[in-house]
């Protein structure tokens, strides 16, 4: 697996591509059907399979007054794209400069880079200033150098379609079950702890929170070779900031980061009704 931070001027595959555009913030069930989807277009017809995402949510550029909260840690989502087998993966940060490409700007560094032999969006795809690198603009590029495209509809568990914005949702209403099932797995922050004495206070910094309330959790840090887990009370504070009470009546240690995991719906106990 080839892993690139960076646009450069030259072709970084050994043949023809499968190619995967978006954001993908919360890898979700949707965007791991699209994941597999194109790893599997990629072996049925000798293809290297590439993916380009981004290293921090667009919106923190385009509209910094309304950044949608976190679903998932930067170096989670990305060794969990990685882990579906991809040849390249392109984790691009976003910054004003790459907000100010044109889309031909933008479709032209990929084209130095990637051979497309399938181009593989979402229905809704949109890239370059304004927006403009769209559905149209694709067919028109793709009549014009000769390669596929596949546009992908919205994915749906039981009739519910499945989407970031609908798990952000779930979370603020503290539907922890409901929201794993369609992220697919446990809803995990990565929190940096603020302090641990007279109280464990750790901040979740732009994470999807419950809007008040306490309740049951997992604590995790890492130590060494060994992960630790810990059962935990959470009590959701204001600015992101969690106060915790670790119920197994044992000392956390020094740490800088801890895992939370918020117990789902079907196991938690709900300590205090949300106001």
């Amino acid at each position: 697996m080839k892993l690139l931070k960076e646009f450069v001027p030259y072709t970084v595959t050994s043949k023809p591509c499968a190619f995967l555009f978006g954001n993908f913030d919360g890898v979700h069930l949707g965007h791991q059907f699209i994941f597999q989807k194109v790893i599997n277009l990629a072996k049925e017809h000798n293809l290297q399979s590439v993916i380009l995402t981004f290293q921090n949510h667009p919106a923190e550029i385009l509209r910094p007054h309304s950044v949608p909260k976190r679903l998932i840690a930067a170096q989670k989502k990305i060794a969990m794209i990685e882990s579906f087998g991809f040849d390249v993966v392109i984790d691009l940060a976003f910054t004003n400069s790459l907000a100010n490409l044109t889309a031909d700007d933008f479709f032209l560094k990929l084209q130095a880079m990637l051979p497309f032999h399938y181009f593989v969006a979402g229905i809704d795809v949109a890239f370059g200033k304004d927006r403009k690198g769209n559905k149209d603009y694709l067919l028109a590029k793709a009549k014009e150098i000769d390669f596929k495209l596949l546009f992908l509809e919205k994915f749906t568990v039981d009739g519910i379609t499945v989407s970031s914005s609908a798990i952000r949702t779930l979370i603020q209403e503290a539907k922890f079950y409901e929201a794993e099932r369609l992220l697919g797995r446990p809803y995990k922050l990565i929190c940096k702890v603020i302090s641990t004495e007279p109280k464990l206070i750790v901040d979740a910094d732009g994470f999807a929170l419950p809007l008040s309330g306490k309740y049951q959790a997992i604590l995790r840090k890492e130590e060494a070779d060994e992960s630790l887990s810990y059962k935990a009370e959470v009590q959701i504070l204001a600015n992101d900031l969690l106060e915790i009470t670790i119920t197994d009546k044992v000392s956390l240690g020094a740490c800088k980061y801890i895992e939370v995991q918020f117990e789902s719906s079907s196991c938690i106990k709900k300590i205090a009704h949300r106001v």
